[in-house]
């Protein structure tokens, strides 16, 4: 059995990932990350200052999200660490399923149409001066009419769609199935834009799957909630 989970990198979610982690009692905890982007929140979370790497927009997502975290009081990506941290508290083992973010950026800029970038990078600054009430939102859209939502993002940015939420899926749900071999209960997080797509593969594998989206992880948390949605960026734009 694999659960997944659905999680946005920029809200407070540690009393939920807790309680699913003790309720799951898994073989092994997943989550969105890559080793360099691991490493990178690890050493923010000790407070060292790292220098960024990659592109010009690269960076630009990466500081919308740490905006939006800031909006509900977090750091961008706690939540992942949150669930690596209580893993070990506990003996469970870990895996981290993501592929590389700063390759993943170079491939899609490097392929992605002139007006494409010129569409994503004005929309990337309107992101710089996110509301709370704008994050609730998008979060509200991708719950409602995630088929729709996909549509749109795939319409305005295809190359993004492409290559940051199809392949990045794929990816993890290989990833997931070879875990799936050798263990019987798989927790994963990852941002609840993945998540119908993940869970569809792993269907379409005939694994077993049960899925817990952001929408019910906010209403038992008793708060309002969290954006997961085109860019999933720890240290860099992620989905």
């Amino acid at each position: 059995m694999i659960t997944i989970v659905g999680t946005g990198h920029v809200f407070d979610l540690r009393t939920e990932i807790e309680r699913i982690i003790s309720e799951t009692k898994p073989d092994v905890i997943c989550v969105e990350l890559d080793e360099e982007r691991y490493k990178g929140l690890m050493l923010k979370k000790e407070g060292t200052k790292i220098k960024r790497s990659g592109s010009f927009l690269y960076n630009l997502l990466a500081r919308f999200q740490e905006r939006a975290a800031k909006i509900y009081n977090v750091n961008a990506g706690d939540e992942m660490l949150f669930a690596l941290k209580t893993a070990q508290e506990r003996g469970i083992s870990i895996a981290l399923i993501d592929m590389n973010a700063q390759m993943v950026f170079r491939e899609m800029f490097k392929i992605m149409p002139f007006k494409e970038k010129i569409r994503l990078l004005l929309s990337s600054l309107t992101s710089l001066f996110v509301t709370r009430e704008s994050i609730e939102k998008e979060i509200n859209k991708l719950q409602n009419d995630y088929r729709r939502f996909m549509e749109e993002i795939d319409k305005r940015f295809p190359t993004v769609k492409k290559i940051l939420i199809d392949r990045r899926d794929s990816f993890m749900v290989t990833k997931l199935e070879r875990l799936n071999q050798d263990h019987n209960s798989i927790l994963a997080f990852v941002g609840d834009g993945h998540v119908p797509g993940i869970e569809k593969r792993l269907r379409l594998r005939n694994i077993e799957v049960r899925v817990i989206r952001l929408g019910e992880i906010i209403k038992d948390e008793a708060n309002t909630a969290r954006f997961s949605v085109v860019y999933d960026t720890n240290d860099g734009p992620v989905a």
